[in-house]
């Protein structure tokens, strides 16, 4: 196996989901986000938002934390756990 290691070209613009911010991300999302009601979380009673990434295009449950991350060229979008966001991630503003 070879790995490959690369470094992230630019910024990126991402969104913390809070649990509160719905409007905010279906915006940022054009439309690929909505909240979760509690009765839809059969799978996982945490999960409290649901977001369509650009990963094949598969709606993923979220939890509050998890940054939305859109990437230029296409603006992918990814779900990006708060943990994993807060290691390779840092704030170019605000």
């Amino acid at each position: 196996m070879t790995i490959t290691r690369f470094r992230l070209k630019g910024a990126v613009e991402a969104v913390r989901w809070t649990g509160g911010n719905s409007d905010e991300l279906a915006a940022f999302t054009a439309g690929r986000f909505y909240a979760l009601d509690p009765e839809d979380r059969d799978e996982d009673p945490d999960a409290t938002g649901c977001v369509c990434t650009s990963v094949g295009g598969a709606w993923e449950a979220i939890h509050p934390g998890t940054w939305i991350v859109k990437a230029p060229p296409s603006d992918a979008s990814y779900a990006v756990p708060d943990e994993v966001g807060n290691e390779w991630c840092e704030a170019v503003d605000g």
